[in-house]
């Protein structure tokens, strides 16, 4: 078919094309006529310049009812202004500074330290040294950091610029050919936009000015305008995406480490620019962002009740509690190879349940620190729970906490005798907008690279454990050892097996070979067989729980502890360990060394610091008939805690409960002093030292307290590299 040129349309079609132009576009007549005119000489894309399209940019697109245009051009324009806005005013290095001034504290504590202990002839001296030495690189290391970033102010600022001229640029070279279309469409359909429409201007002017000046104040000076952090966003949706990916990650493991490492890539990129797009953008520019698509795509009904639906929905909090009643969930292991520490923590949570209830004696709530609890319940309202099972399993953990808050309305979920577990239910939490309050967790990623805004950790961790336990091995072994780890294959295991080979290798020991054993073992007599003949003089085993039983059950059956090597007795040491797992090993605990979070005879052996643990032990007592674990009292302690935080903060909100929480300084719950760290959310105490008894006088007096390590000796700078990688990010409330 030929194609038809405007020249040879007859001179009153021509006549009538001018003045529907005319009437379409209103403003500029003339030059529309003749730009339109050119474009219609060929099909397809030609080239023109519309200067006030250029220089308007999204607001000549919104004016003239292009409105799909406006907000590809608005996204493009905010993103040149905020690197323009980082150039000019931006606080380039401020999370470096921040940095710099969080280690900056931790090195005066040292430098106090080492004062200490060259009064005292501390035998610590020289790690304490070593430890500020580190910490004054380190903080030099920000410092550069910092400096670095607020000189390159100048680059962000020329991308910037070039990036509004480029943006602009294409704006003006496709404005004529999308008017061009929308000119045609509007020939055969009136109702389609036309004209040049000052309320759309006026409009896209107040939509584009709130976009861009939100965002650029945002990402430059992030502090500025607190209420651009605080309003929540509703990430529910992410859930379902969340346990998703959590499967095909878990396929890929099996599939092909190869190719599947750059899917998991692209895979972890996509949601870090889902994460900036939901969380780091203002929330006013996600909500008219999201009104505005529902005003384009449905009418002005819809985008009313889209409004009104983001306002009711996002000004509450997920499972806030409406009756005389709140609900927590209790997620412990049943089953697996930590059932016995569950079992214990179970029996902790109902116990503090009745104690906030106002049943039994009260507990610890007497010796607390805080009087803001006075045994009513939380806020007034009767605390019930739900269980859980997690099985020792990352996903079973999951479903079970995402059942307790989807299905029973929990407000707080805790518990969990796995890292790998924790870890997991802490991210789940974060995502639905619930507090996590970790029981027993002791991998050092819990509040390193995995903590979360939402999650609290009262438990120590592996980098403790060392830090008290290495002193205690250089006075019981000597510095010239050699030793073999045995570690159970996941993130507790692995941080456990760095922290304390790096701790014993700072004081001389070396490391022969590091083997890693699998969660479901049970038989560990073909990972103790190579021990034999290795050269090691020590066996360490980073196991717990039923691992830790069998593991060393198996080490003496092979009469490990009979020998000598290297000229010197060998000798076993697990880093971390409890009464219960003693009564698993019985008579083969007895002379290891170990650490524990507490111990229920710490008041009774080291004085009136540790008040609180003789009135959970009784309480303990009277109710089950024998003294409670470590894991049972941590998990009593986080109860409490949480209860607290509610009370002295008036509300339920995960955000006020979070704020409640941080920096907070507290006593009378068994471990001494004890603060929960604002930039990790971690708990920093005493660290108890063990050791097993050699003639114990009952089954529930298996270990004796070696001695107790003050906090001061085992806090370390929030960056420390071990905790690296990972970031609190924002409060989530949820709904």
């Amino acid at each position: 078919m030929k194609h038809v040129d405007v020249k040879d349309i007859q001179p009153e079609t021509a006549e009538r094309l001018s003045g529907l132009v005319g009437e379409f576009v209103e403003q500029g007549q003339d030059y529309y006529r003749q730009v339109f005119a050119y474009m219609m000489e060929a099909p397809g894309f030609r080239f023109t310049f519309n200067f006030a399209a250029g220089l308007l940019g999204p607001i000549w697109f919104g004016a003239r009812g292009l409105w799909s245009w406006f907000l590809s051009f608005m996204v493009l324009e905010t993103l040149a202004w905020i690197q323009i806005g980082q150039g000019l005013f931006g606080d380039l290095g401020r999370e470096a500074r921040t940095r710099a001034d969080q280690i900056a504290q931790t090195l005066d504590l040292r430098r106090q330290q080492i004062e200490a202990a060259e009064a005292s002839g501390s035998g610590s001296l020289d790690a304490l040294k070593r430890a500020a030495t580190s910490l004054e690189n380190a903080m030099a290391e920000a410092q550069a950091t910092a400096a670095a970033a607020d000189a390159s102010g100048m680059v962000y600022l020329i991308v910037g610029i070039a990036l509004l001229l480029a943006v602009k640029a294409l704006a003006a070279s496709v404005a004529n050919w999308t008017l061009e279309g929308q000119f045609a469409r509007w020939r055969s359909n009136r109702s389609v936009a036309s004209g040049w429409s000052m309320p759309r201007m006026m409009l896209s002017i107040a939509v584009f000015g709130a976009v861009t000046i939100l965002s650029t104040i945002k990402f430059a000076q992030p502090d500025a305008i607190g209420l651009l952090k605080q309003f929540p966003t509703n990430r529910d949706w992410r859930l379902n995406v969340g346990d998703g990916i959590q499967v095909a990650f878990d396929w890929t493991k099996t599939a092909g480490r190869g190719f599947f490492d750059g899917l998991t890539y692209g895979m972890r990129t996509l949601l870090d620019w889902i994460e900036v797009v939901l969380v780091d953008t203002p929330w006013p520019v996600v909500a008219l962002v999201i009104v505005m698509l529902a005003w384009l795509s449905a009418g002005a009904r819809v985008a009313i009740f889209t409004g009104a639906a983001w306002s009711s929905s996002d000004t509450g909090f997920t499972n806030a509690p409406s009756g005389s009643t709140v609900t927590l969930g209790f997620n412990v292991p049943q089953s697996g190879p930590y059932a016995d520490e569950g079992a214990d923590e179970l029996r902790a949570y109902k116990l503090a349940v009745e104690h906030l209830n106002g049943e039994g004696d009260g507990g610890m709530l007497q010796t607390f620190s805080s009087k803001a609890l006075e045994g009513n319940g939380i806020l007034g309202k009767k605390v019930e729970y739900v269980t859980g099972d997690t099985q020792t399993k990352s996903d079973a953990a999951r479903a079970s906490a995402k059942s307790m808050i989807e299905k029973d309305g929990a407000i707080m979920i805790t518990g969990g005798s796995s890292s790998g577990v924790a870890v997991a239910v802490q991210g789940l939490c974060q995502e639905a907008g619930v507090i996590f309050m970790a029981g027993l967790t002791h991998s050092n990623d819990t509040t390193g690279k995995d903590k979360k805004a939402n999650g609290f950790r009262h438990f120590f961790n592996a980098y403790m454990s060392a830090a008290a336990l290495a002193p205690v091995l250089e006075k019981l072994y000597g510095k010239d050892r050699a030793a073999y780890h045995l570690t159970a294959d996941y993130t507790w295991g692995w941080t456990q097996e760095e922290s304390i080979a790096a701790a014993t290798e700072a004081m001389g020991w070396t490391t022969v070979e590091k083997v890693r054993t699998p969660l479901a073992a049970t038989d560990f007599s073909s990972y103790i067989a190579p021990v034999l003949n290795s050269g090691a003089d020590v066996l360490v085993l980073n196991h717990y729980g039923g691992n830790m039983v069998n593991s060393l059950t198996n080490a003496v059956q092979f009469g490990l502890r009979e020998k000598q090597v290297n000229g010197k007795n060998f000798e076993i040491v697990v880093p971390l360990y409890s009464e219960l797992m003693a009564r698993g090993a019985g008579k083969n605990i007895a002379g290891i060394p170990g650490s524990q979070n507490w111990d229920w005879k710490l008041e009774n052996k080291m004085g009136s610091r540790y008040a609180g643990t003789n009135a959970f032990v009784q309480s303990f007592g009277n109710k089950y008939g024998f003294p409670p674990s470590q894991a049972a009292q941590t998990c009593y302690a986080q109860t409490l805690l949480y209860a607290d935080a509610v009370t002295r903060a008036g509300s339920f909100n995960p955000c006020a409960v979070v704020e409640a929480l941080e920096g907070y300084e507290f006593d009378g719950l068994g471990n001494g002093p004890t603060l929960y760290r604002a930039e990790d959310h971690q708990c920093f105490k005493d660290v108890v030292v063990v050791r097993g008894k050699e003639n114990p006088e009952n089954e529930f007096d298996l270990v004796e307290i070696v001695e107790v390590t003050p906090a001061e000796q085992v806090t370390y700078p929030a960056d420390h590299p071990m905790f690296a990688g990972g970031s609190l990010g924002e409060c989530n409330p949820g709904a």
